[in-house]
């Protein structure tokens, strides 16, 4: 039987592919910003899903602004927000 949710391809064959998939962090120095701040964007495949707002003046400022994010998202698991 061919179905969507089935062993053969379909929707399971997607997610699986796509959980196969690991985020990759990209930590680089901004060539438009005059002052050449440090920026970091969340790599998932070939799509941007994170990235900061703003630049760092270190890479350990940059990476310290990931981990603040980190510890929001788990609070807001623990409150049930997501």
């Amino acid at each position: 039987m061919n179905s969507l949710f089935g062993n053969s391809g379909g929707f399971n064959s997607i997610i699986a592919e796509h959980l196969k998939k690991q985020p990759r962090l990209e930590i680089y120095e901004d060539s438009k910003d005059p002052k050449a701040k440090i920026r970091w964007r969340i790599w998932m495949s070939s799509d941007i899903v994170a990235a900061s707002s703003q630049g760092y003046a270190t890479e350990a400022a940059a990476k310290e602004n990931i981990k603040k994010i980190r510890d929001h998202i788990n609070e807001l698991e623990k409150l049930g927000k997501l």
